[in-house]
């Protein structure tokens, strides 16, 4: 690290350490110094495409053991991330792996509006229960 950045660092940090006298300085300058960065901008994951990837995956699991799944399953196994806006949930089942085979009602949560709400629910593309003979819980 250049000696200016290096002082930068260490005038940010330098009002909390109190340090006993100008060789300690130096010497803490020295060791900031010697810290080998990484060159380049921070990477920038991208969290919305990340949870949506994470989600699909759980819903291929969950349909192992379960008939059909719909938006309700995913995200009470998997919580939406609070810096995620709502509307991310809307992009699990956007991919040609599902197919969906028909709509339930369901219970929302403890002060929700409207109490019940109707989402789709989803197969595996190409799966028994997506063809003619549909296999469908409507609980």
């Amino acid at each position: 690290m250049r000696r200016d950045h290096a002082e930068q660092v260490l005038a940010g940090i330098e009002p909390v350490l109190k340090l006993p006298s100008d060789k300690v300085r130096e010497i803490l300058l020295q060791r900031i110094m010697s810290v080998n960065l990484k060159p380049g901008r921070e990477p920038q994951y991208n969290s919305k495409s990340d949870f949506i990837d994470q989600a699909r995956e759980f819903a291929k699991e969950w349909l192992e053991s379960h008939v059909n799944v719909c938006v309700q399953d995913v995200i009470e196994n998997l919580p939406l991330p609070s810096h995620l806006p709502p509307d991310t949930v809307g992009g699990i089942f956007k991919h040609p792996d599902f197919e969906k085979i028909g709509r339930k009602t369901i219970t929302m949560p403890k002060g929700h509006r409207p109490r019940t709400k109707t989402v789709n629910t989803y197969v595996l593309t190409g799966t028994k229960n997506s063809q003619n003979n549909l296999i469908v819980s409507w609980d």
